[in-house]
């Protein structure tokens, strides 16, 4: 369990932070009264109550906190420094921990007895240490330390879990060049490097009398006040007020930066830095505070500039990620809705059903403990879901069909599937996950590289190659001795260059058809095909376009490239086929008539289709689906005759030049007979009247006469 200790040597030159050991004696003398009426209501990003607040300590927060509590104490986290016990050093003593150093072979001797843990340097028993302390679980790498005075030193021999061995750490303060064993430099101490962030409540001063720096602390290892902040206000609130109010809860990576941050501290003591954050008065850094006060970004960097290569500097990596500017990103689409906060919100994504946030009161891009519940969970490092799921929560299409636009779906371009019936590819590369290619061991803990990188962008061999680092490639599965075998940097980045190109090239090519089939289907509803046609082959081009927005929707054309390319020969395939279904043939001719003249202005009609009219000479040119036509020509509302054409798919029939004469309707033919009789009716009373009127000529000569 969780011991609670004062630092043995209460002398020299006291450097206590706000709520430190002498604090913690003053509040728990004054009386509960007197202590809350010096107290003001703390807001939600004020943590200025816990200048007044001490720490109650895990088995405290147990009371109310069980099921929490129970599942943090098996955590990396509980067990981050402790006491050297049976039960809490996982090294194999027995085990040789022998090692090259500067040519030489330094071989310590290892000693466990009934009195506890002890290493002689060099086994001449000049420099023999007891192990007080470790650091860590020994989930990777166990550190062993020993206490000299009251400064806690770190041992030059650590024990690597993950490889069941010895490794040097930090040899140089031990050793010299010719191998011989020293003392080593009282400002290498743990106390000054490692204490704050590995104990609760931790603090550092100098002692001016033995000139040592000492470790202050209240609680072994990073127990929930360590997050948290001082819990007794949040026990035991003030009359009236709620105890929520007490208690530093939040969402932001910075809280887990205060301690995962390669950094250069703002404050030191006795002129030399820290490992962690002071301030310029000496105080460590408390839940809410601000960074800027505490200690400036200074990470272990690969020659990239942007790869940590140092330990435990996840929150440099972080910051420099997507996932760090997830929520502006959003922010800034046109296209925003409340539901993209599933993958660009934690506070959305871990909101309880009908509290989620919206796009105007969403606060958090993806943090840390999206993925990471540092309360303990079931699966490896704190995950709150196994490492593969935790990845394609967000990074997955889904239940999205052809039609809707995919979200980004990595998850089924790795796994080879998608939402069309009758595909499916095989999963890329049996079973490899996301986390071996874009969170590659780039750091160093127990050995390089074993530290997994944080930006989740994938290592390119090019930078081996132009900056002599290592890559996602060959540091995860094609080095040496590797059973996929090894792979140079040069023939790593043909390969990932090689068979982007490839997919790149052929989702060009698929595009293009896609546009041409795309075109055709536009055109179909004028050129005669049928309702039925059209819409079949627009269900094919849906699909068509679904399979090259899938692999286009991936952002990158390495996931599968087997699959992505069977994804856009599928789509090639549809969308060529649409465009053969949906082409047209080419109907040509030229109507004259009487002399043989060219005949405008009319109109060629089937069914209840009808072409632009013919050109000024008579000549027509259209287009219209595959079949066997009769064409009607009319002029204005009359219908001057017809002709017949075989019309096959890119092809022109072209009809040469057609004399169309006037037909007479059934429906004309009883006015073209009543205006016939008319006609006759004219002529007969026409020469009725002229035959009078010489009649009456005639008679008036006789009268003359």
């Amino acid at each position: 369990m969780i011991e609670s200790i004062r630092s043995e040597e209460m002398t020299g030159d006291l450097r206590f932070s706000r709520g430190r050991v002498m604090r913690v004696a003053l509040v728990l003398a004054l009386t509960a009264v007197l202590a809350f009426t010096l107290l003001t209501v703390a807001q939600d990003e004020d943590n200025s109550y816990m200048d007044e607040a001490f720490y109650v300590g895990a088995e405290r927060c147990y009371d109310c906190h069980d099921g929490i509590h129970d599942t943090w104490v098996d955590t990396n986290h509980a067990k981050a420094f402790d006491k050297a016990t049976e039960d809490t050093v996982v090294a194999d003593w027995g085990a040789d921990p022998s090692f090259e150093w500067m040519g030489e072979t330094i071989t310590p001797v290892l000693t466990e007895n009934a009195s506890g843990y002890f290493m002689d340097l060099d086994g001449q028993e000049t420099h023999v240490y007891e192990v007080t302390h470790v650091q860590g679980a020994g989930f990777w790498l166990q550190v062993y330390i020993a206490k000299i005075g009251n400064t806690h030193y770190i041992l030059p021999l650590a024990w690597a879990n993950t490889y069941q061995a010895w490794v040097p750490f930090h040899a140089d303060e031990w050793y010299e060049v010719d191998g011989s064993p020293k003392m080593a430099a009282n400002y290498h101490v743990w106390d000054l490097l490692c204490s704050a962030c590995h104990v609760t409540n931790g603090g550092i001063r100098y002692n001016t009398t033995t000139e040592t720096w000492v470790a202050s602390m209240t609680y072994y290892g990073i127990t929930c006040e360590s997050c948290h902040g001082p819990g007794s206000l949040h026990a035991k609130p003030p009359s009236g007020e709620d105890r929520v109010d007490y208690i530093w809860r939040t969402l932001s990576s910075d809280l887990c930066g205060n301690c995962h941050a390669g950094m250069t501290p703002v404050g030191n003591v006795n002129g030399m830095p820290t490992g962690y954050p002071l301030n310029a008065a000496g105080e460590t850094i408390q839940p809410g505070d601000d960074h800027s006060e505490f200690f400036d970004l200074a990470p272990d960097l690969h020659p990239d500039g942007e790869t940590v290569k140092g330990q435990s500097q996840q929150y440099n990596d972080y910051l420099t990620s997507r996932h760090a500017h997830s929520l502006p990103t959003l922010l800034g689409n046109d296209d925003k809705q409340d539901f993209c906060l599933m993958c660009h919100s934690t506070d959305y994504k871990l909101a309880e059903e009908g509290e989620e946030p919206t796009l105007e009161t969403a606060e958090h891009d993806i943090e840390c403990a999206l993925c990471h519940d540092m309360h303990g969970t079931s699966e490896e490092n704190n995950l709150r879901l196994p490492m593969w799921d935790t990845c394609v929560q967000c990074h997955r299409n889904g239940d999205r069909m052809p039609g809707e636009d995919p979200l980004p779906p990595q998850k089924e371009m790795v796994e080879g599937t998608i939402n069309i019936d009758g595909l499916s590819g095989d999963h890329w590369m049996g079973d490899i996950i996301c986390t071996d290619c874009h969170m590659p061991m780039m750091g160093v803990r127990e050995a390089p590289y074993d530290i997994p990188s944080h930006t989740w962008y994938l290592i390119s061999p090019s930078k081996s190659i132009d900056l002599g680092m290592p890559n996602s490639c060959t540091v995860t599965c094609h080095h040496d001795g590797s059973p996929e075998g090894a792979l140079t940097d040069e023939e790593a980045l043909a390969y990932i260059e090689d068979s982007m190109a490839e997919v790149e090239e052929m989702a060009g090519f698929t595009a293009d058809d896609l546009e041409v089939a795309d075109l055709a289907l536009e055109a179909s509803s004028g050129l005669g095909f049928s309702q039925e046609d059209i819409d079949a082959q627009e269900e094919y081009l849906i699909e068509a376009r679904f399979a090259l927005d899938m692999v286009e929707g991936d952002n990158t054309y390495f996931h599968n490239p087997v699959w992505q390319k069977e994804l856009l020969t599928f789509a090639q395939d549809m969308a060529q086929s649409v465009a053969t279904a949906l082409e047209p043939g080419t109907v040509t001719g030229k109507i004259i008539v009487g002399d043989d003249t060219g005949k405008a202005g009319l109109g060629i009609m089937t069914g209840n289709v009808t072409w632009d009219t013919t050109d000024a000479d008579g000549v027509f040119d259209f287009d219209i689906a595959p079949g066997v036509y009769t064409f009607e020509v009319w002029n204005g509302e009359t219908k001057w005759g017809t002709f017949d054409a075989t019309v096959v798919a890119g092809e022109t029939t072209d009809k040469g030049d057609m004399s169309i004469r006037e037909e007479v309707s059934e429906d004309n033919f009883t006015w073209y007979v009543i205006g016939g009789l008319a006609i006759v009716v004219i002529i007969i009373v026409t020469i009725f009247l002229l035959n009078t009127k010489v009649g009456e000529g005639k008679e008036e000569d006789e009268e003359e006469e």
